[in-house]
């Protein structure tokens, strides 16, 4: 004999760490000029998450690219090369605190060059919530 059960569970939970992912983009006409730029800024930025108190091996890499844009010309109705564009892709986890969180936005709202930043709040051990609900 087999017992099936199925069934759906649903815990509220207070997330318990903040993932922030920060993206850059950098327009350029010539390939080294948009390279340095984008080179120098993300850098500076990395410089201005460890003065917050951010570990430099904390902040983690997830994408880095320069291409060249196509942009379609409709009276000739064809391609052609447009600008370089640079292209970096970084985060960092780090527990949950709002106030952190918030200057790290604000000062970077300021900022001339600043990234899009995007902001994930989650659990560190989703695992332990899946068997409390066992």
């Amino acid at each position: 004999m087999e017992i099936i059960v199925q069934g759906n569970g649903v815990k509220d939970c207070k997330p318990d760490c903040i993932k922030m992912n920060f993206e850059f983009k950098i327009k350029d006409k010539d390939y080294n000029n948009c390279l340095d730029k984008g080179a120098k800024i993300t850098s500076e930025y990395i410089r201005f998450l460890v003065s917050k108190g951010f570990m430099r091996d904390d902040i983690k890499t997830l994408k880095f690219n320069v291409s060249r844009e196509n942009i379609y010309n409709e009276q000739l109705r064809k391609y052609e090369l447009g600008d370089f564009v640079y292209s970096y892709e970084c985060y960092t986890i780090f527990d949950y605190d709002l106030e952190r969180m918030t200057a790290v936005m604000t000062e970077s709202a300021g900022m001339i060059k600043h990234p899009n930043i995007s902001v994930e709040f989650s659990l560190k051990d989703n695992k332990k919530v899946v068997n409390e609900l066992m």
